[in-house]
């Protein structure tokens, strides 16, 4: 009820629906994927493979950062040809870019397992990782592309692509000698063809034009770099805490983490999904009914999520034991803290996702990579005396503070955004 009257219009609720539907199958194929590298590979392995998916995350969170934001307000705003050209330049500007730092990390990896920095197989592990990260970028940029012009069906059929064949090149790794290093390159392959599938819908749909310009691209800069500022700063303890947790423990202690995340990782993916249609919406909210309008449905959003996660959150608690014992096959010392760390943090992200959507609106970027800048000191702070003390609860509880500090200043920007401008 709540969101039908939040969104109103039939195409939003269907936008939204197949975003839901989508993120769904995500959260499924992650939770599968999982599932069979943890007890096929144990902690260990699986460990690495989660160290990788990381890397991933950040590196599309810094493109995100640095695109996603102006997309979404152009398209609101430029007519059909001035889109084909603005397109068309960040595609071009993107490409040379990440062309560019595929080479130079190629180059790096190389020349550091030649001077016997790391060995032969970590090395590999990292070529691969590159090849990966390169096709999980070209396939973010163009299912964000997608949602920005509100064309959920493409996403939701290249999503389908993609679990498919990740599903199926997991299992067929697992099967293989160098497990890990199959696993990640058959993330690579899936993330490939869901790309080809994205870029062909966008094209279909909406052809941008081929001969435009890197200045397209050069010309976020200014916003663009505060965004992937507060990425990178957020990253750092929201994902980055594991590179702590290895070095401070060890990679299997990462893979016991990863494992009592997968309980509630759904109602994460299902956090981010709603948040990737609703941002557009956000964008055309702010210029059509004003930021009073923007925020107050923002608002409404978090209210609806909160009630579907206490739901989600209070059922996993209640059968924790039995899911343990006979989903995860496996029981850690602490479990149950360790998954009412994860339900606290997982809630109040899914708040902060959706005021760091409204703030990007109004162009806050600089302040709000301030307080995040500010969250991670805290974060990291509090992970790096806490581990040695708390063990892998210890790291949760760093996370915790950093976030609840970021959405307390969240909170403050948006409603200073109120305040009435002072005319000079």
């Amino acid at each position: 009820m709540i969101f039908t009257k939040l969104l109103g219009k039939r195409a939003l609720i269907q936008q939204l629906g197949s975003t839901v539907i989508s993120q769904g199958l995500l959260s499924a194929a992650n939770f599968i994927v999982a599932f069979v590298l943890l007890h096929r590979l144990g902690d260990g392995q699986y460990g690495y493979y989660v160290l990788a998916t990381v890397t991933l995350i950040l590196l599309s969170s810094l493109q995100n950062a640095y695109f996603q934001p102006s997309i979404i307000q152009q398209v609101a705003r430029m007519g059909l040809n001035e889109r084909k050209i603005f397109i068309g330049g960040l595609i071009y500007g993107r490409n040379k870019i990440i062309w560019l730092l595929c080479g130079v990390a190629f180059a790096l990896d190389i020349f550091a397992w030649y001077l016997n920095v790391f060995d032969a197989q970590i090395a590999a592990l990292i070529l691969v990782g590159i090849v990966s990260a390169v096709s999980t970028l070209y396939r973010e940029f163009f299912r964000g592309l997608l949602l920005a012009h509100h064309q959920a069906p493409p996403v939701l059929r290249a999503d389908f692509a993609y679990v498919v064949i990740l599903v199926a090149g997991i299992l067929v790794a697992t099967l293989l000698p160098y497990a890990t290093f199959f696993a990640i390159l058959f993330l690579g392959v899936a993330a490939l063809m869901s790309a080809l599938l994205l870029a062909r819908s966008t094209w279909s749909f909406e052809p941008w034009e081929r001969f435009s310009t890197f200045a397209t691209t050069a010309g976020l800069a200014k916003d663009g770099a505060w965004s992937v500022f507060g990425a990178m700063v957020h990253w750092s303890f929201s994902q980055g805490y594991t590179y702590m947790v290895a070095a401070l423990l060890d990679v299997s202690a990462v893979g016991i983490l990863a494992a009592t995340r997968l309980l509630l990782m759904p109602i994460n993916v299902l956090s981010s999904g709603v948040n990737q249609s609703t941002y557009p919406m956000v964008s055309r909210w702010h210029e059509s009914l004003g930021y009073s309008s923007a925020l107050r449905r923002t608002v409404y959003v978090c209210g609806g999520l909160i009630l579907v996660f206490a739901v989600y959150a209070s059922f996993i608690w209640i059968a924790k034991v039995w899911l343990f014992d006979a989903v995860i096959h496996k029981k850690y010392e602490g479990q149950g803290g360790l998954l009412g760390l994860w339900s606290a943090i997982f809630l109040v992200m899914a708040v902060r996702d959706q005021f760091a959507s409204l703030l990007a609106v109004r162009s806050r970027l600089k302040s709000v990579g301030k307080f995040t800048f500010v969250s991670a000191a805290l974060a990291l702070t509090s992970i790096w005396y806490a581990i040695p003390v708390l063990g892998p609860q210890g790291a949760l509880v760093g996370i915790l503070l950093g976030e609840t500090f970021n959405v307390g200043g969240l909170l403050y920007l948006s409603l200073m955004e109120m305040r009435p401008k002072r005319v000079g």
